[in-house]
């Protein structure tokens, strides 16, 4: 008879043992489940007023320059002597983290002309603008001047020089009836983190 008590004792706390660890273990593992949400960041720039928020690249032709200040030349032509500008507006509205841009531009159309580049610079926000290829200049917005609704604009300004060594090649130029310049840009925005932006 002490036997079965002792048999039904160890079964009893055999089982007693098994519904303890099954119980610990259902809520250690309770206690391990559940959704994380975290909010996504933002990501809405417009370049010249053209939302590139499906990409970060965006690729134009600039073929209008606003001609600075000449009294002997028709509105919206340029000849030599002559300077003009155009804009490239970098507006990260709506934006929720910090962003890089680098502006590359190709000024091939220009070789075989006086047209010079006279100067590349950020006017909006009184930034520097860091040079770091040939013809690229890279810029950056951070967020606590997004939440302020900063934004860039960077104004190259370029100049056709007078030269009468080249007044023939300037007539032949100004022969072609609507004669445009183009210049290529590419603008390409990232997310900006704190590096540090090397300059050639």
């Amino acid at each position: 008879m002490k036997k079965t008590i002792l048999i039904i004792l160890v079964i009893i706390t055999l089982i007693i043992a098994i519904l303890t660890i099954v119980f610990t273990y259902a809520v250690f593992e309770s206690e391990i489940s559940g959704d994380v949400m975290v909010d996504k960041a933002t990501w809405r720039i417009l370049i010249n007023n053209t939302d590139i928020t499906n990409g970060t690249n965006k690729e134009f032709v600039i073929d209008k320059i606003n001609v600075v200040g000449s009294n002997h030349t028709q509105a919206g032509k340029i000849a030599p002597g002559d300077s003009g500008n155009f804009n490239i507006l970098i507006d990260p509205e709506n934006t929720d983290v910090s962003i890089r841009y680098d502006v590359s531009l190709d000024f091939s159309n220009l070789e075989n002309t006086k047209l010079k580049v006279e100067s590349i610079e950020e006017t909006e926000a009184g930034k520097t603008l860091i040079k770091t290829g040939e013809n690229t200049y890279t810029g950056t917005i951070l967020l606590s001047e997004i939440k302020q609704g900063i934004k860039n604009n960077i104004t190259v300004t370029l100049k056709w020089e007078q030269d009468e060594t080249t007044d023939e090649e300037d007539t032949q130029i100004g022969s072609i009836e609507n004669n445009k310049i183009q210049i290529p840009v590419n603008v390409k925005v990232t997310q900006y983190l704190g590096e540090e932006i090397q300059g050639i």
